[in-house]
């Protein structure tokens, strides 16, 4: 007699295998996934690299800065810097559009936050996944309460020639340790903060990119809870204060 369908027994046995190369593939599906994206994410902070350096080009080596009418509404420029929820004011990425075409490069795909970037900005949300280097528009930070001392360098603008090690400077970064997310507890608080071995990527003023380890780049930053690193001043200290730091690498 001929035998119809399957039993029980081997139904649960096929079911059971199929899950077990699902539990297996799936991690490594996963890191594909990541790689793309961190791929993704590195090719995005290379055209806002190259973004820079037209502009740079265009404006006899001077450094894009926050329009002055607008510091009333964003006193350390942090939304100009992309660090802030917008708020109406103009960004580094309104400048530097013209030369990218592509407002999508400033949105990581691993970024897990909510970000609506240009030109389709929205109130109160966070526009790009990545940081202008704050310290770059120091000379417009004269109404920052916690910048009191940077008066004597008031409108101030940089230009590329005052950098003598571009190679070792970043100009842009991921705002967040999207892709070698490690942890670690501060022994102070007890509270989790960013491993010295989690990576960020960086775009450097000679143009090229790469990730590195935070704990190998960045300020010690103990007060920062949940991040233990700070990314806004030359971690190196300077050449010329508060104008060009010290390579941070």
């Amino acid at each position: 007699m001929r035998r119809q369908g399957f039993t029980l027994i081997e139904l649960l046995t096929v079911i059971a295998v199929i899950a077990v190369l699902a539990a297996l593939l799936l991690p490594v599906l996963m890191r594909v996934r990541e790689s793309a994206r961190q791929s993704n994410c590195l090719s995005n902070l290379r055209q806002i690299g190259m973004a820079f350096e037209q502009y740079v080009s265009d404006w006899d080596e001077a450094f894009p800065v926050p329009d002055a009418s607008f510091l009333p509404m964003d006193e350390c420029a942090e939304v100009y810097e992309g660090h802030e929820p917008f708020n109406g004011v103009r960004t580094y990425g309104d400048q530097l559009l013209p030369y990218s075409k592509n407002g999508q490069i400033w949105r990581c795909p691993s970024d897990p936050n909510e970000v609506h970037t240009l030109p389709n900005y929205a109130l109160g949300k966070r526009w790009p996944s990545y940081h202008y280097r704050h310290y770059f528009v120091v000379g417009f930070h004269w109404l920052c309460p916690t910048e009191p001392l940077v008066q004597w360098v008031r409108g101030h603008v940089p230009r590329l020639a005052m950098f003598t090690q571009p190679a070792g400077i970043f100009s842009f970064h991921e705002l967040g340790v999207y892709h070698r997310q490690e942890l670690t507890q501060n022994q102070a608080t007890g509270q989790p903060e960013w491993s010295p071995s989690a990576g960020m990527q960086f775009v450097f003023l000679d143009g090229h990119a790469k990730m590195v380890s935070v704990g190998q780049i960045l300020q010690r930053a103990a007060w920062w809870t949940g991040q233990g690193w700070d990314y806004h001043w030359p971690r190196n200290g300077w050449e010329i204060e508060p104008i060009v730091g010290k390579p941070d690498l």
